[in-house]
């Protein structure tokens, strides 16, 4: 099976993990964000989110209820960047991790880290796409509407997005919005009352 977004990669991280690594029975992938809230992404099974509730500071630690009581618990990053740290989180109902595990646990998210990475690089590529089409876009609807050069309707839509302190393939998916939206409108609230 292959990943074919960032989250379904999330997904079979989890969903591999019990069976990849011995011992452990349940497993979760946290967003953790700089000012220290926690995510999580994706998860084996609810027990696994409610163990990561508690973990991070939603109840009481060590987490258990009647069916799931949690043993044992290995965080291993998986990725960092500004806006945010990516964690494995393996729970056991054992007592603790024997270094079987452990190493099993280290060579799993070697292979988590570099299927996220991938993940990741074809979602940037995706959004780079999207980002450069709306951007053409918005540069052909200001050419048209000020009878501008293609390069002062770029410089134009810079502009704006820094005067706005926005994304510039922010400001230009709004563009294109707003003229398709008022192209769509019926053409006599287009043009006034007669």
């Amino acid at each position: 099976m292959v990943a074919r977004s960032l989250y379904e990669a999330m997904d079979l991280i989890v969903i591999t993990a019990p069976d990849a690594v011995p011992g452990v029975d349940q497993a979760s992938v946290c967003l953790i964000s700089p000012d220290g809230c926690v995510e999580t992404a994706a998860a084996s099974s609810d027990a696994a989110r409610r163990a990561d509730a508690a973990r991070y500071g939603d109840g009481p630690w060590p987490w258990c209820d009647p069916e799931h009581a949690v043993g044992a618990w290995m965080a291993t990053p998986l990725c960092h960047n500004r806006q945010s740290s990516t964690v494995l989180n393996l729970y056991s109902t054992s007592a603790g991790f024997d270094s079987r595990t452990r190493r099993a646990a280290q060579l799993f998210a070697s292979y988590a880290r570099m299927g996220l990475m991938k993940a990741k690089s074809e979602h940037d590529l995706n959004q780079a796409l999207v980002s450069r089409k709306d951007i053409g876009t918005a540069i052909g609807i200001v050419m048209e509407r000020y009878g501008l050069s293609e390069n002062r309707a770029f410089a134009y839509l810079v502009r704006l997005s820094r005067s706005r302190n926005t994304k510039l393939r922010t400001v230009a998916r709004q563009l294109v919005d707003d003229t398709q939206a008022a192209h769509d409108r019926p053409s006599t609230e287009r043009s006034g009352p007669a």
